[in-house]
């Protein structure tokens, strides 16, 4: 069952990725660790949403950094992240343009 987590005390950082999910998602773990760009300037990490709607499961890439998403759908939760690690690791994958929330400001 689901407990309440307690918080980090301010300023702390998160821990390093262990090897193996960097070994088994290089990209997404890019994506969502990589603080600034290759000339030093920072950089808005990226997070993954996953979604159970009308019977079958979505990941999506949220990359805030360049303002686009990427999509998958499975069956199954299992093998979810793996589809994604494929999809966003190919040079013409299927990035689709944010849309902000109506009245938000970008």
């Amino acid at each position: 069952m689901l407990k309440r987590s307690t918080r980090p005390a301010e300023g702390t950082t998160s821990p390093p990725v262990d090897e193996a999910t960097v070994k088994r998602y290089p990209v997404l773990v890019e994506f969502m660790t990589q603080e600034s760009w290759e000339d030093g300037s920072p950089r808005e990490l990226a997070s993954v949403l996953l979604v159970r709607e009308d019977g079958r499961w979505k990941a999506g890439l949220l990359d805030k950094a360049e303002e686009r998403t990427l999509w998958v759908t499975a069956e199954a939760l299992a093998g979810l992240l793996e589809a994604l690690e494929r999809r966003a690791a190919k040079p013409d994958a299927d990035w689709r343009q944010m849309r902000s929330a109506k009245g938000r400001k970008r």
